[in-house]
């Protein structure tokens, strides 16, 4: 079975995670957040993640948690550090803050003076459980009344029972949203190692290699990356994937390059998550390939939870 590389530990984007503490703990959360985390990286790591990532020229930094906003200092001086080096800095939000489209256009308004000009706000059945849909349109009406360059509405339909158009529809028609020239993103889960959608179709191996690729297309692997709270790096904008290094012992050029040199890290740049569950199958005797998948980010996460494979990465 011959399957085709996409990129190979180049990243586009580095998403830093500033806080596990959310307001809410949503099932399908990457990160495990919840309002009983407490992890918050310091200033200090923070500020030297913004240094490292632009010495190699990335222009775009995402600043996501957890809720970003419950540390809104800390995401103020992280916003402003990135737009001093000329970086593009996306906050990612659920919008539980955004009270009133006072309080809103408050918070986005200093955020805009310290450089930021995009923002992403999720939209889904598990966030709006708890958070109400009101406080979404604040976000986004004080985000256009401030002129941001780029705002996101992200749905995510197969956790959401595909309800993603008619959160939209109330939105737009109910609270009197202008979605014009919003970029709307119904996307597809990838799936985390803790969360299973019984009615998600399931693909066999040589299916979602040869037949299913018109409806998962393939990954762009090891293009956007992600910084944990201590430091650690993955290869991936989730941290269900193994980790390849850590900012405070290494920097994230030095890290770079040991993972490019690392065999399973070339075996996953050269054909994708699936290239590495093959050769565990022939070197380590797993039966990833006999496996069914919904989407190619759930074989990472198959893998990746097997405690004789989490650390390969770094090998």
């Amino acid at each position: 079975m011959e399957i085709t590389g996409t990129g190979y530990l180049e990243p586009r984007m580095m998403t830093i995670i500033i806080t596990r503490k959310c307001t809410i703990a949503c099932p399908m959360c990457f990160f495990r957040c919840s309002p009983q985390r407490h992890e918050i990286i310091s200033e200090e790591l923070a500020i030297k993640a913004v240094e490292q990532i632009h010495k190699l020229d990335i222009d775009t930094v995402g600043i996501t948690g957890g809720e970003p906003f419950l540390e809104f200092a800390l995401m103020q001086t992280i916003v402003s550090k990135v737009s001093s080096y000329g970086m593009t800095a996306i906050v990612v939000t659920n919008g539980h803050w955004a009270t009133t489209e006072n309080v809103a256009f408050g918070k986005l308004s200093s955020l805009r003076d310290a450089g930021l000009t995009w923002i992403q706000i999720s939209l889904d059945d598990q966030h709006q459980e708890v958070i109400p849909y009101d406080r979404v349109s604040n976000v986004v009406k004080a985000a256009r009344a401030l002129n941001f360059a780029d705002i996101k509405i992200i749905g995510s339909s197969k956790g959401n029972s595909e309800n993603f158009k008619y959160q939209l529809f109330y939105l737009q028609n109910v609270l009197g949203v202008d979605i014009d020239e919003i970029d709307l993103l119904d996307r597809p889960r990838v799936s985390h190692q803790h969360y299973t959608d019984s009615n998600q179709k399931r693909y066999p191996v040589a299916d979602f290699v040869n037949e299913a690729e018109h409806l998962l297309p393939k990954p762009d692997c090891l293009n956007e990356m992600m910084i944990d709270v201590n430091g650690d790096v993955y290869p991936c904008c989730n941290n269900f994937v193994g980790r390849i290094g850590n900012i405070s012992t290494n920097t994230l050029e030095s890290t770079l390059k040991n993972a490019r040199e690392n065999r399973y890290c070339k075996l996953i740049g050269n054909g994708g998550p699936l290239n590495l569950a093959l050769h565990l199958d022939r070197a380590f005797k797993t039966n990833y390939g006999s496996q069914h998948y919904s989407t190619w980010c759930e074989v990472c996460a198959q893998m990746f939870q097997n405690e004789t494979v989490k650390d390969l990465l770094l090998r």
